[in-house]
């Protein structure tokens, strides 16, 4: 057991293979490795492993728990988990790595990770090769590449957890299917995926290999083709950020038609409605502008009139109505438009 150490300047600053390890409150600092233990069952508290030419903590099978632990500007990787090493990794923050990847995992290491940031490293948050962990609540911002990047036989699972400022917030390649958001998982849903440089979901992997990413938020103005490269399955989407783990209200599918109020109400020049087929008609019962038709998945809805005709010509200020109409349902909605 080690407590309120510190090694720098070592080949390895922590090496084990077959042992119990306890690290408690300790510092690896400027070392090749920080740590390289084989087949140990490890258990790792307020431990930092920075600035190490190699590997922050190599982990090659083996078990245990890593804790409140920082790895922070290793140069290849903060934590490698290699041979099935399936470690619960909670409220960890893996940041700044230098030419790598803040964790990777291979060879069947399926992590549990909660609670955990991964942030301005110089490849990946994670880097995944046939490996499937479960990402709950967790942080993927600032990466130069994915904030989490799957590859091979990779299927991971991540719930309320944000993708915000990477290049790419989600990387699918070689047969790799994370699911970020399905009904059969139910750790899956409720992440937010938003301002990410190039999209927010790229699908290398082919038609064959949809990535489910539903019930998941989008930022403003709300999902489209443009955050998405290859398939991906986003119906239905969350109208807002979730809330805390556990809280699903904001993402129930709806179990009936229905037409809300359009907002704002009066308008000028633009309004938006949450509704398929939707018409606005003008106060004689001519239709002006067709908004929207066709299969819609159950979920919540929205278009945008933009007060133009089918022409494209703006219309006058008066009254519209707004029709919906769906097998069995038909709804009308009086509008308002000012200038």
């Amino acid at each position: 057991d080690l407590s309120f150490c510190r090694v720098s300047d070592a080949a390895v600053g922590v090496k084990g293979l077959s042992a119990d390890v306890t690290l408690d409150s300790c510092e690896f600092s400027g070392n090749t490795y920080g740590g390289h233990l084989q087949y140990v069952t490890l258990d790792a508290d307020n431990t930092i492993f920075s600035l190490s030419d190699s590997s922050g903590l190599y982990l090659s099978a083996g078990s245990g728990s890593l804790t409140e632990c920082v790895f922070d500007a290793n140069f290849r990787a903060g934590l490698d988990c290699r041979r099935g090493a399936p470690h619960a990794i909670t409220r960890c923050d893996f940041t700044n790595s230098i030419a790598g990847d803040g964790m990777v995992c291979g060879d069947l290491s399926d992590v549990v990770v909660d609670s955990c940031s991964f942030a301005g490293n110089g490849r990946h948050g994670v880097y995944l090769d046939r490996s499937s962990p479960t990402f709950s609540q967790s942080a993927f911002s600032q990466n130069e590449e994915a904030g989490l990047h799957c590859h091979g036989s990779s299927f991971p699972v991540v719930g309320w957890s944000v993708f915000t400022e990477n290049f790419t917030g989600v990387v699918s390649e070689g047969g790799a299917v994370p699911v970020l958001g399905h009904g059969a998982y139910p750790a899956s849903c409720f992440n937010s995926l938003y301002d990410n440089e190039f999209v927010a979901v790229a699908n290398y992997c082919g038609l064959g290999f949809a990535i489910y990413a539903q019930r998941c938020y989008w930022g403003e103005p709300g999902p489209g083709v443009r955050l998405f490269w290859g398939p991906v399955i986003y119906q239905p989407p969350l109208p807002y950020p979730p809330g805390p783990r556990g809280d699903t209200t904001v993402a129930e599918l709806p179990t009936e038609f229905r037409l809300r109020q359009n907002a704002p109400n009066p308008f000028n020049p633009t309004t938006v409605l949450s509704y398929l087929e939707l018409d606005v008609y003008d106060a004689a019962g001519r239709r002006v502008v067709r908004l929207d038709a066709g299969h819609r998945e159950a979920g919540a809805y929205r278009a945008t009139w933009d007060g133009r005709n089918d022409r494209g010509e703006r219309v006058a200020s008066g009254i519209y109505f707004a029709r919906m109409v769906a097998p069995g349902f038909s709804s009308t909605m009086k509008m308002i438009l000012l200038k």
